[in-house]
């Protein structure tokens, strides 16, 4: 066999090893495969009889070093997949306490090196997820999802029966006399040039008129300075005073009827109390004022709790239960939401939401029961 024919076809087994051989097992037999190609083609001589190739010691040494070098690049080019927290873990569906600042499925507009929740959800449960909602990119919260179409459908009937209850911090304080009184939103709103019937109800968890300035005297367009009495510019830097100066807000609880796109934060805004870190339907100087002196760098929206009228015992059934107990599903505020009501300018706040409503002080959570699969049974339920 010739010199060509030789490297001919040391090249074309190289290629379907590349081809066919597992990912893992390439990176483990990289410096292998290097070596042997590598020693291969050098230790033909002029009459095609292989030859004994010898390396020193320090060569050698030198390209190990690189070969590690080069699968510790290609490692760190691997992005990290976060874990997303299980709520709720049943036969044929599961609630988890979806991130913000991650989509719930690949779009159009979605880039390509983008995590998605269902992708990385798919790997971490080794089944395949059907969302029966969605929550926008940047609001975090309860979400539901089934293990195969039909049943999506059942908790899709069963979440229409059902309610859907969400946290936010709004801009301005609570406009009625009295805090237990509601506002409810019935604005219809523009889907797709079509206007539809919407419908959102409003409650006041807590709330503060903060300093008594107007938003003009703290929102203004430095971000960290405020306008004093006499109408000269303070900055905010120095911290001792910061609670001096806390804007208004409100902690509420809404509650949508209709699922339009965005509608709680455009009923909001359309009340004048835009949700906080809101950069399309809110206040850009009350959003940098919050991520600045307050450490708010998202959108202050989150899915706190579902009621579903489904047996988790009797979920092969695919029905949806008229009767029976409710099935209530609450995520906990992720940390770097809640870390802001525990900032001392907002204790009194926190503590009135707590006395309020007490599940706001549930910690984070996580069934970590594994990659259950397709062979989950009846009797690893919670």
């Amino acid at each position: 066999m010739s010199r060509g024919q030789h490297v001919f076809f040391l090249d074309m087994y190289l290629v379907l090893l590349l081809l066919f051989c597992p990912l893992s097992a390439r990176n483990r037999n990289h410096n292998a495969m290097i070596a042997i190609a590598l020693s291969t083609t050098n230790s033909l001589d002029s009459s095609n009889k292989p030859t004994a190739v010898v390396h020193e010691d320090g060569d050698n040494d030198k390209h190990q070093r690189t070969m590690q070098h080069d699968v510790t690049l290609d490692n760190k080019k691997k992005k990290e997949r976060p874990r997303i927290p299980v709520l709720r873990y049943e036969n044929e569906w599961v609630c988890v306490n979806k991130p913000a600042s991650m989509t719930v499925y690949r779009g159009k507009n979605t880039k390509r090196s983008e995590l998605v929740l269902t992708t990385t959800l798919k790997r971490q449960l080794s089944r395949k997820v059907f969302p029966v909602h969605r929550l926008d990119h940047r609001t975090s919260g309860a979400l539901l999802l089934a293990f195969n179409s039909n049943m999506a459908g059942v908790l899709h009937d069963a979440l229409r029966h059902g309610s859907k209850e969400y946290v936010a911090l709004l801009r301005g304080g609570w406009p009625l006399e009295k805090k237990d009184e509601s506002i409810v939103v019935q604005e219809p709103l523009r889907v797709d040039g079509v206007m539809k019937d919407a419908r959102t109800v409003f409650e006041c968890i807590a709330t503060t008129q903060g300093s008594g300035l107007s938003n003009r005297q703290i929102y203004n367009d430095n971000g960290n300075e405020i306008c004093n009495d006499e109408g000269l510019i303070k900055s905010l830097n120095a911290g001792e005073q910061a609670d001096a100066v806390l804007p208004a807000c409100t902690l509420v609880r809404a509650k949508p009827e209709t699922g339009r796109w965005h509608q709680i934060r455009r009923h909001a805004y359309s009340i004048g109390m835009p949700i906080i870190g809101d950069s399309e339907h809110g206040d850009s100087r009350a959003n940098r004022w919050w991520r600045i002196n307050m450490g708010l760098n998202r959108l202050a929206l989150h899915c706190f709790s579902l009621d579903i009228r489904i047996r988790a015992s009797a979920a092969n059934e695919k029905k949806v239960v008229d009767n029976g107990e409710m099935t209530n599903i609450v995520a906990p505020l992720p940390e770097e939401f809640s870390a802001v009501f525990r900032r001392s300018e907002l204790q009194d706040l926190w503590k009135e939401a707590i006395d309020q409503e007490a599940r706001l002080a549930q910690e984070p959570f996580d069934f970590r029961g594994g990659s259950f699969g397709r062979k989950w049974g009846n009797s690893s339920r919670l």
